[in-house]
């Protein structure tokens, strides 16, 4: 859903036919709290970019890069910090469209390359992230309808477009959305719930509990920030939710880009799972209370601006497909 050109990619790659795409039009009046990208309907969402801790860390990592690479220019030409902020990104975007790797990216050192990617770190830990106060919460909707079906199993209802016929979820559900919302989501999780603040004046200085760390299994990120953007936003990021059924007992398994992120607060299942019923009445629950209650409370919606959300908050597009925001579209 939502994304015309990665959907049918996607399936393309695993070798499956679709049949429809279904687009959800996250400004439609009826979307309202029930689309990919609720932010597009809560008046209260704003992200500044992470605006003000990234200035600082700007004024301390890019000046001796600079003036490193204007040493190598002979003539007029001056680079400013401004100019060096956008290479990385030219190294990034050139590499992904032309599947090589960029000459930008050979103007940067291994520590400058580090220091870019802390710099994206605030960007998105303070733009759309946890440290966003509650931007990263317009997500909360997804996550509930996800839950819910994953409550409800692989047998849950689907009410289809053609005659209002109904058929059934299946087991596998994919969709697709823009990186911000990956990064809300990945945000609101719980994952990240024992992340210190990133700080804007020092690289690597928010150090993680040991017993977290050993939660992850890798001694790679010891004493380190488990938050790194890279990690949950690359190009083509993926969050993953799975439904895991052991002895009669359900749990859920998070993942971002193949790799298990336990919540720290519930992780007693199989595979640092946490049992399924009581993500959405501990850990979810707190999460809406944290953010107000509802998506209503939380984007200070004016009255006659009604979300078309379900009882749980959570969204319906995944079994609703006669939603008025939702179009069909053939591959």
């Amino acid at each position: 859903m939502h994304h015309l050109g990665s959907g049918p990619m996607m399936l393309r790659e695993l070798l499956i036919q679709p049949s429809n795409i279904y687009l959800i039009l996250a400004s439609d009046p009826s979307a309202i709290a029930n689309s990919l990208a609720p932010s597009d309907s809560c008046p209260a969402y704003k992200d500044n970019s992470g605006a003000g801790y990234v200035d600082i860390w700007d004024d301390i990592y890019l000046p001796p890069v600079t003036e490193r690479l204007n040493s190598y220019i002979q003539g007029d030409l001056n680079l400013t910090a401004a100019d060096i902020s956008n290479f990385p990104y030219l190294c990034g975007f050139e590499s992904q469209i032309t599947r090589h790797v960029s000459p930008f990216c050979a103007i940067f050192t291994k520590e400058e390359t580090r220091q870019y990617e802390y710099r994206q770190d605030l960007r998105y830990w303070y733009g759309t992230g946890p440290g966003s106060f509650r931007n990263a919460s317009v997500m909360l909707p997804v996550i509930q309808g996800v839950v819910d079906i994953l409550l409800s199993g692989p047998e849950t209802p689907v009410k289809e477009v053609n005659d209002n016929t109904t058929g059934m979820l299946g087991p596998l559900v994919v969709a697709f959305t823009q990186d911000n919302q990956i990064n809300q989501m990945a945000s609101s999780l719980g994952v990240f719930d024992e992340q210190p603040p990133l700080v804007a004046d020092a690289i690597n200085d928010t150090r993680v509990s040991e017993r977290l760390v050993a939660m992850l299994h890798t001694d790679a990120l010891a004493n380190s920030q488990i938050y790194v953007s890279s990690r949950i936003d690359p190009m083509r990021g993926t969050v993953t939710f799975e439904r895991l059924s052991c002895s009669g007992d359900l749990y859920l398994r998070i993942l971002l880009n193949d790799a298990v992120y336990p919540v720290p607060a519930c992780s007693s299942g199989p595979g640092s799972s946490c049992p399924l019923q009581k993500y959405n009445d501990q850990v979810l629950a707190r999460k809406w209370e944290e953010a107000g209650g509802s998506f209503a409370s939380l984007c200070r919606l004016e009255e006659g601006n009604n979300v078309t959300t379900s009882e749980t908050g959570g969204v319906t597009f995944f079994t609703d497909l006669t939603l008025p925001a939702i179009r069909t579209v053939r591959p």
